[in-house]
């Protein structure tokens, strides 16, 4: 179901939201992530697209019409969740 996915999507994507980059330990080698509200710059986003076989074709189908929809998601301003619908 969609609905449901796209809540799941939505949970994803703002927990993700609250970890930060330390840039200053990338150079290092090493990736230190922090987690909290009030971060300063270099927040970790993400975004999500989404389909269901419902209303697609086939599996290739579907991950096109998932591809679809995570590049409207990253097109219409990133750190998003988008279903693909087929209206």
């Amino acid at each position: 179901d969609l609905g449901i996915a796209n809540l799941v999507g939505d949970r994803v994507r703002k927990r993700i939201e609250c970890f930060n980059i330390d840039t200053s330990k990338i150079s290092k080698g090493k990736l230190h992530l922090t987690y909290g509200p009030n971060l300063p710059p270099n927040k970790v986003t993400v975004s999500v697209g989404g389909a269901s076989l419902r209303n697609i074709g086939d599996q290739d189908d579907l991950l096109e019409c998932a591809d679809q929809a995570l590049y409207n998601a990253k097109e219409s301003g990133k750190n998003k969740v988008i279903m693909y619908s087929r209206e």
